[in-house]
């Protein structure tokens, strides 16, 4: 269980290099009509570019992690469908919050930490559903092979 979480993480780290970097490629981009690698406030907390690229990338990798990283709670048995998305939720909400400050994503008010929560809610429904209806499908399957596997055979019928 282990090696598959750091697994996971290793792929959600650079997942989340990618995104978290095309992201403020683009907001950069659509906002201010030029391409930046980070937001001038991490300029400002970090004093030089190469810090501020680093910590950029570094802490989307780290948000990426969380998340890919924390998904493994949806293959806990014992756990509901419910549980394990509340948990992944409040994961990655959590995690975002210092992250998102800290890199300039969001500012430090009640209205943008409302949004992220919100935002945030709104793709994890979206992961339930698709994770809904994966389980749904497996459980039709199972339940499709024990039917068959426990239903008389012909050569039983004729003993």
């Amino acid at each position: 269980m282990r090696s598959r979480i750091f697994r996971r993480a290793l792929l959600g780290f650079l997942v989340g290099i990618a995104v978290g970097n095309l992201i403020v490629i683009l907001s950069g981009f659509f906002t201010e009509g030029k391409i930046l690698l980070f937001d001038s406030s991490l300029l400002e907390k970090t004093k030089s570019e190469a810090s501020a690229f680093l910590m950029q990338t570094l802490l989307s990798g780290l948000y990426g992690a969380i998340g890919m990283g924390g998904a493994i709670v949806y293959e806990l048995e014992d756990w509901s469908l419910l549980k394990a998305s509340i948990v992944h939720y409040l994961l990655i909400t959590l995690a975002f919050f210092p992250i998102g400050l800290y890199l300039g994503w969001m500012s430090p008010s009640i209205k943008d930490f409302l949004f992220v929560a919100i935002m945030l809610g709104i793709a994890n429904s979206i992961i339930w559903v698709i994770m809904y209806i994966v389980y749904h499908f497996k459980v039709k399957e199972l339940n499709h092979l024990l039917k068959h596997e426990n239903s008389p055979t012909e050569k039983d019928n004729h003993s």
